[in-house]
């Protein structure tokens, strides 16, 4: 009986824990720390404020989930957070992938065009593709 138990709980235990991922910090790691209300009253007023602030440089690992991240004097809290409260910095590449993929053939870029254009007139009326302009090049 208690192996049925057992069993069944680890059954529970792999679908409950099937979505997470173990993220894991080195010392010199850059990432974000989450704002939470609780932790940092002063930072959190509304919700048009960041959620995040950083990059900050991750200091040590204290065990599996605490970590300690160098924060500048004003934030006047610990310097420990626990790994759901962190998020990577993913650097300036990330946003160079981002622009790239942005403009791939056959999406909107807003790019003013109008039938009237061929005729002489420069008044913009509706918006075409990449692809429509590289054909028109």
């Amino acid at each position: 009986m208690r192996s049925k138990v057992e069993k069944t709980n680890a059954s529970y235990q792999a679908q409950a824990n099937k979505h997470k991922k173990k993220v894991v910090f080195q010392p010199g790691d850059l990432v974000w720390v989450h704002l939470r209300k609780e932790r940092f009253p002063s930072k959190k007023n509304n919700k048009l404020m960041p959620r995040a602030d950083g990059p900050f440089e991750v200091l040590e690992k204290i065990s599996e989930n605490p970590y300690k991240v160098v924060l500048p004097g004003d934030y006047g809290v610990s310097a420990t957070f626990n790994v759901a409260d962190l998020s990577a910095h993913q650097g300036d590449g990330h946003l160079e992938d981002l622009r790239i993929k942005s403009l791939q053939q056959g999406e909107d870029n807003g790019v003013p065009f109008s039938q009237d254009m061929e005729e002489g007139h420069t008044t913009p009326t509706r918006s075409i593709t990449n692809s429509k302009v590289q054909a028109m090049a």
